[in-house]
């Protein structure tokens, strides 16, 4: 998947828009692309701002995800 900043994906969680990616190395020394997110604060996410990067957000949080959960 291509990512690029200020697109729109689908989420596990909604609809958000690409902030920015990450990369990094999981326990197998493997690269694993993660994908930072930025999503409403509504009744679907609300729940999970403790997972959040900003979990006092009001008005839109960021959440990274895997790119293989993105749509």
């Amino acid at each position: 998947m291509n990512i690029l900043v200020n697109s729109k994906v689908k989420t596990p969680m909604g609809e958000g828009i690409v902030q920015g990616a990450l990369s990094m190395l999981d326990e197998r020394s493997l690269r694993s692309a993660r994908v930072i997110i930025r999503l409403p604060v509504n009744d679907e996410t609300r729940p999970h701002l403790g997972e959040s990067l900003t979990p006092r957000a009001s008005a839109s949080g960021l959440w990274v995800f895997s790119e293989v959960d993105l749509l």
